[in-house]
């Protein structure tokens, strides 16, 4: 096991007590606290505010506003960084109201997170995929919706709990 994944492992064990909040995701979402470390994300404000853009202009899209049952639609694709990323269905959490710069990096790091499984990937079976935030501090901070900003970026780790979700 190398470095990167140990600090990472490490990060998934300590993140439930250290990012409790009704919204964020955390690893004790893995009820089999047995989470498969899937990869890294980071962004920066030029990525974080193409996302934003494309989440405004898709709001009324009906693949995301139907949950992902949108009638046969495909989901809709944003280009952050020139880097095409499938939009997921939002859990209600995180859908809505995108002009809150915290749910929009939330929201950025589930579509990124959801890449790494599915058809064509090591984990086609999918489960429940959970985005593991380490920074940056703005982010983390119990008043983020107010002092977190897009110029901050973001960054952590994906997981995934492989015998929950899909």
């Amino acid at each position: 096991m190398n470095y990167r994944t140990c600090i990472a492992l490490l990060l998934l064990a300590a993140a439930g007590p250290a990012l409790a909040h009704g919204e964020l995701p955390t690893i004790t979402a893995c009820s089999s606290h047995k989470p498969i470390y899937l990869g890294t994300f980071g962004y920066r404000e030029k990525g974080l505010r193409e996302y934003k853009v494309c989440l405004k202009r898709e709001a009324g899209n009906p693949w995301l506003r139907d949950g992902g049952n949108g009638g046969g639609s495909q989901p809709p694709v944003c280009r952050v960084n020139a880097i095409p990323i499938t939009m997921v269905a939002c859990p209600a959490q995180v859908c809505g109201e995108f002009d809150d710069d915290y749910r929009t990096a939330r929201a950025l790091a589930l579509a990124a997170c959801t890449a790494y499984v599915g058809a064509g990937t090591d984990y086609p079976e999918g489960g429940l995929v959970v985005p593991v935030f380490d920074g940056p501090a703005s982010f983390l901070d119990e008043n983020h919706h107010a002092v977190y900003d897009l110029a901050d970026g973001v960054s952590g780790v994906c997981a995934l709990c492989p015998d929950e979700g899909s």
